[in-house]
This record gives structure tokens, sequence and C-alpha cells, in this order.
């Protein structure tokens, strides 16, 4: 039967793996970090991403780790609250953050119990392996495997990468990714929660004195994080951040601030990097997740979109790889596949980024023009409502998913 040598251990990476290992498929996952303490990973599930974990049959695996349901979105405007939208906003279920680094530690080892699956860890990809396959009048450059850094070689049939938005694969392949104007990085903040509000956890967001930024308790127990919008070249020499943010929170945190002071971590800088590859794949390759389209942060769709890549993914590539010959595999099949995929899944990407820009180029506005806040602000209790009711009809297609994803075997 066929080899697959799937790159990166992120959700798609792990979860594609998990579920072509199950089927009787060689699969060989690589990850270049040792574990899964990255600086950041992204938390939130809405009920599009905890639906495809449903249909992988990991709704039990997903109780194992720490995870934590969010109770509202709130939005505030110079110290009022404009609305609060509670979860599960229509939803059969609420949007959940979820701890990445258990969650995928718990997928790998569900996949070490299948005979069939080869994990390495701590070890980078140095190159694609290619070979000239076919006739003189009709041969085409294949990717063939992978050298990794410390010699090895992986010689499979088909090479995927989920290795992210800085994707080796990708880069060595030569597909290009064609990227969005760059208009935010965000730096990312931890610091102890105040008391009881795990059980109400709003995910707040505030636009205050020409800042954006956003608070909510993470899956970690007893942790806020702070989100604060920069722009790409703005400075970010250490401040007094307990007092900056203080003057600016909702009045129900300004003393949790106040007396925060060390307790406040340093920040991480993530830089935000949206695009697209016109082309997700080659012969013998493919790219998902954010190999193929990096995607801003705005509502977290990242980790909810590369679950769903990883089922279409595996329903376009498990009847091909289940019926191949292993010595004389349907190259041309395999790679009508890998066209498949990307038909299917670029539609919904395409929408979630307009989506996504739209979204985000509301909150400039407000962030830019004081007298629009001011406007809104002042008479939050006639419009909060009006708001609140066109706000969650227009994050519908962002929690449920703009197209059907069903797993198929």
């Amino acid at each position: 039967m066929p080899r697959v040598a799937i790159v990166g251990a992120g959700p798609t990476g792990a979860t594609l793996a998990l579920m072509l290992a199950q089927r009787g498929i060689p699969v060989t996952l690589i990850e270049a970090a040792r574990d899964f303490q990255r600086q950041f990973r992204g938390e939130g599930l809405m009920p599009s991403g905890l639906g495809a974990l449903t249909q992988m049959g990991l709704d039990s695996l997903l109780k194992t780790v720490p995870h934590r349901p969010l109770s509202a979105w709130e939005f505030w405007l110079n110290d009022r609250r404009l609305f609060r939208a509670d979860e599960p906003l229509g939803s059969s279920r609420p949007c959940t953050l979820v701890s990445q680094p258990p969650l995928l530690e718990a997928l790998v080892q569900a996949a070490q119990r299948e005979s069939n699956f080869e994990w390495i860890a701590g070890t980078a990809v140095k190159d694609l392996l290619w070979q000239t396959v076919g006739e003189a009048s009709q041969s085409e450059n294949r990717v063939t495997g992978i050298q990794l850094a410390d010699g090895r070689t992986i010689v499979a049939d088909l090479v995927i990468g989920a290795d992210g938005r800085a994707s080796a694969i990708r880069q060595r392949a030569g597909l290009t990714l064609e990227t969005q104007p760059k208009s935010i990085d965000v730096l990312w903040f931890k610091l102890p929660a105040p008391p009881g509000y795990a059980a109400d956890n709003r995910f707040c967001t505030v636009v205050k004195k020409g800042r954006v930024f956003s608070l909510f308790h993470g899956a970690e127990e007893g942790k806020m994080h702070l989100a604060w919008a920069i722009a790409p070249d703005e400075p970010t020499e250490q401040k007094d951040w307990a007092k900056t943010f203080a003057a600016l929170v909702p009045p129900e945190f300004v003393e949790h601030f106040q007396s925060a002071g060390e307790s406040i971590s340093s920040p991480m800088r993530l830089s935000v990097l949206v695009g697209r590859c016109s082309r997700w794949h080659c012969p013998g390759l493919l790219l998902l997740g954010d190999a193929a389209h990096p995607m801003s942060p705005v509502r977290a769709q990242g980790i909810n979109l590369a679950l769903r890549d990883a089922i279409a993914a595996a329903n376009h590539l498990i009847p091909v790889l289940k019926t191949t010959d292993a010595a004389a595999p349907d190259l041309t099949a395999l790679d009508r596949a890998l066209a498949s995929i990307q038909a299917e899944r670029e539609p919904e990407i395409i929408q979630a980024q307009k989506l996504q820009a739209h979204e985000a180029g509301r909150g400039e506005l407000l962030r830019r023009f004081g007298i629009l806040r001011q406007g809104l602000s002042t008479f939050s209790p006639i419009l909060g409502l009006l708001v609140k009711q066109v706000w969650t009809q227009q994050q519908r297609p962002l929690r449920e998913g703009m197209t059907t994803v069903r797993l198929q075997s």
C-alpha cells in the first residue's frame, strides 16, 4: 500500500495522520519540534471545528485535555458596553477554548497505537526528494519523499506539507504564497484571571483611545489572555503594561489590572500573515492548513479550517490510497485527488478570509474615528441591540462553516 509522509504535527497533520493510520494506510508524521509547547497556539474551537472532531470520533479525547467554553462575546467602546451576545449564538455548541499542546499530544498518542504509524519528532526537513517519471515525451518531475536534517530519507508516494505559515515544504516545492497587505501584528499577554471570571468567561473586545484589544480566560486554569493589536512597524518598547491596561479595560477590571504589576507576562509578538497559495499541490505533494492558506487571527478560524481541511483530504485520499497497488501506485488518480481537495476547500477559505477582513476593517474604523466611537457609545442603549443582531447574524458563517464538510469513511 502507498506510504504517506506528513510534515507538521499541528491540528491538520496530527488529525489527518490519525485518520489515515486508523484506516490501515502507512503514514509517517514528522515534527521539527521535540514537543508541542510552542509560544503560541490558537485555542478557539468554533462549532465547525468541534463538529469536525466529533466526525473524527474524538469527542472523548477532547474531554481529556484542558478546555473551557466561552460564555459570551462583549464589545466595549469608551468604557460603555455596546452589547453582550451569549453563547452559543444559535449554534448547537458554544465556542470552546482548548489547550492545543495536550490536544496534539493526545492525537499523536492515539496514532501511535496504530501499527502502521511512524512518529519522528525533533527533526526538521532539509529538502524534498524528486524523481522524473513517465515517458520522455510526457515525463514530469515528481516528489517522491523527503530528506531529513539528520541525513535520513523518507520515501513516500505522497508528501503532505502541514508545517504552518512559514512552511519549508511550500518553499522547497516552489509553490507561491500570495499574501494580503499587512495591517496588524498582535502582542499577546497572560496574567492571573480575576476571581470568578472563569465562571462567566466573556471574550471582551475593547476599543478606546485609538487602541483595540481583546481579553478572555483561556483554556489554562486561572489565566487571562490579552491580545493587543499594533501596527506592523509600531515600536514595542517596555511599558508599564499594568498601568496602560488599567486605563483602557472595562471598569470591572480596572482594580485587577492596577494590582497586576509584574504578574503580567512579557508580551509575545505575533506577526500576522494572511494569504493563499494559488496552487496547493504539485505531483506527489499537497499543502494543507496554514501552509496553503495562513489565516488572520480574527474569530479564531485557523484551527477550525485546518480540521476541515483534514477531513476533506481524508475523503479524497483514502479511497485512492486503499485501492492502489503498492507496486504500481496510480499516480494519475492520486494527483487528481490532490486537485479535488483544493477545489473543494478553496471556496470556503476565500470566503472566510473576506469575512475576517471585513470584521477587521470595522474595528479599524472604530479605532481611527473617535467621533464614531463616541456616537455608538453614547447611544449604545438604543443602538446596541441592533448592532448585536447584525453582528450575530454575520458570525454564523465563521462559526458554522461556509461549505458542507462530512467525513465519508
